[in-house]
């Protein structure tokens, strides 16, 4: 979760502790876990910012069991 002040054109590291993430891995097996918290490792790049989403690059976060990084456009939640 980015905080409202951050959620503008930049670059965000995710090692800043008001930074939260949910990180979720789902195998074939129907096994998996995960996990939540603060100070993550990686960037996010806010390219653009509107009522209704977000435009990002995400950099250095993902791996094999969760392939997060490349462009995303993400849709805000709720009212």
């Amino acid at each position: 979760m980015i905080p409202p002040e951050l959620n503008k054109p930049g670059l965000i590291e995710l090692s800043d502790t008001r930074i939260r993430f949910r990180k979720q891995t789902i195998l074939p097996d129907c096994g998996g876990g995960g996990g939540w918290g603060n100070a993550h490792w990686g960037t996010v790049e806010i390219v653009s910012s509107d009522e209704t989403s977000v435009v990002v690059k995400v950099r250095g976060v993902g791996d094999n069991n969760w392939p997060v990084d490349g462009d995303h456009t993400i849709p805000f939640c709720g009212d």
